[in-house]
C-alpha cells in the first residue's frame, strides 16, 4: 500500500519561527538528511513536513542515496544561487547523488524519489531535467493526485535543474497557483 500524507518530524519546534517561517529540525532520526543554516533552512510547516517524510520514506526504499541534501528552502545570505523562486517557504532544492542527477544511467530511483513527493499529496510540481523521469512520474500523478500541478504539469525542466530537485509545496491555503 502507498503510504499517504506527511507527517510532522518529532523534534519539529512550532514555536521556532523567524520572518513568519519555521525551522527545519537536525535529521531525527540521524542519518534522513542534512540542510544549510538555519537562515536557509526555513519554510512553511507544510514543506518541512512534506521534506521530512520524504526523506524517512526514501531512507527505507533507498537508504544508498541518503542523507538528502536540503537546500535553500529560503533564500539567505547562506544561499549560494541567486533564486528566482524561494520567497515564500513553498520551496527547496535538495540532491541524493543519482537519484537526483539526470546523467546517472539508473533513473529508477530519481522515480522512485519523485514518487514519493507525489505521494504526500502536497506537492505542487518538481523542476528536474530528464525526461525519462519526467514521464514516468507526470502520469503516476495525474492518476493518483485531483488538483491541478504548479503550471499545469507536475514534473518540469528548467535550466539549471540537471543535478537537484526543485521541490514546491502546496501554499497555505492548499493550492498549488
Amino acid at each position: 500500500a502507498v503510504e499517504t500524507g506527511a507527517v510532522t518530524p518529532p523534534n519539529f519546534d512550532p514555536a521556532d519561527v523567524v520572518g513568519g517561517y519555521n525551522l527545519l529540525p537536525d535529521s531525527d532520526p540521524p542519518g534522513l538528511y542534512t540542510h544549510k543554516q538555519d537562515d536557509c533552512s526555513r519554510g512553511t510547516q507544510r514543506l518541512i513536513e512534506v521534506l521530512y517524510t520524504v526523506a524517512l520514506r526514501f531512507h527505507e526504499l533507498r537508504p544508498e542515496y541518503t542523507p538528502i541534501a536540503i537546500s535553500d528552502l529560503n533564500e539567505a545570505w547562506c544561499s549560494t544561487v541567486d533564486h528566482a523562486t524561494h520567497d515564500d517557504g513553498t520551496h527547496a532544492d535538495l540532491s541524493a547523488g543519482c537519484a537526483t542527477d539526470s546523467a546517472c544511467a539508473n533513473w529508477i530511483p530519481a522515480m522512485d524519489l519523485a514518487r514519493l513527493f507525489v505521494d504526500t499529496g502536497e506537492v505542487c510540481g518538481i523542476i528536474f531535467n530528464d525526461p525519462t523521469v519526467q514521464a514516468a512520474v507526470n502520469p503516476y500523478f495525474e492518476s493518483t493526485q485531483g488538483y491541478e500541478p504548479w503550471f499545469g504539469t507536475f514534473m518540469r525542466t528548467v535550466d539549471g535543474h540537471e543535478t537537484h530537485f526543485h521541490v514546491r509545496v502546496k501554499k497555505p491555503d492548499g493550492t498549488c497557483n
